[in-house]
């Protein structure tokens, strides 16, 4: 009899071990699991703010009459009088990115930019508070001649390569690169 429940102790103490062994396995398994859901939720929050953000751009896009769009489509970073590469800059007076642009069908030269205006809650940043590399609320903004009277800015949630992007976009070429900097 005391031999059964030996064996009956030993027995018990390994299915106990099977079990821990078991739990173990499917508590890891479950992490995953967990961390694979977490991971869906995460793509599809990030899915629906860019299909967020695209609506809100087109619709910002849509608010341009077709003249102005027209108009827009010759505008570019040419026709330089003073052979400078065109760049962006910091505009410390404006608190602004800006890009010298001018007329492609016009012999004038640089007179008109186009600026990418950091914004908190709608209004522009308080001069002396730079942007950082992470902020996500900008305008487009033209500063043209007269025969561009009614370009709304542009107002884009992301960050400021998805800005450029837009931009690039809506004109329908490639702006030169915004350069790294410490600035932004």
């Amino acid at each position: 009899m005391a031999a059964d429940m030996e064996q009956a102790v030993v027995t018990l103490a390994k299915v106990n071990a099977a079990l821990r062994e078991t739990r173990d396995y499917a508590n890891a398994e479950l992490g995953t699991m967990n961390r694979l859901f977490n991971a869906q939720i995460d793509l599809e929050n990030a899915i629906r703010t860019y299909v967020q953000r695209h609506e809100e751009w087109v619709a910002a896009a849509n608010k341009i009459s077709e003249e102005v769009r027209a108009a827009l489509k010759r505008i570019g970073p040419g026709n330089n009088p003073h052979d400078i590469t065109p760049e962006w800059f910091w505009d410390e007076c404006e608190w602004e990115l800006a890009l010298r642009v001018c007329d492609l069908q016009e012999p004038a030269g640089y007179d008109r930019y186009i600026a990418i205006v950091p914004l908190k809650n709608g209004r522009r940043l308080e001069l002396g508070i730079m942007p950082l590399p992470s902020h996500q609320e900008w305008a487009l903004r033209f500063y043209l001649l007269s025969n561009y009277r009614g370009i709304p800015d542009i107002l884009i949630k992301g960050e400021l390569p998805e800005v450029k992007r837009q931009l690039d976009a809506l004109l329908e070429i490639n702006t030169p690169e915004i350069p790294k900097s410490e600035k932004w």
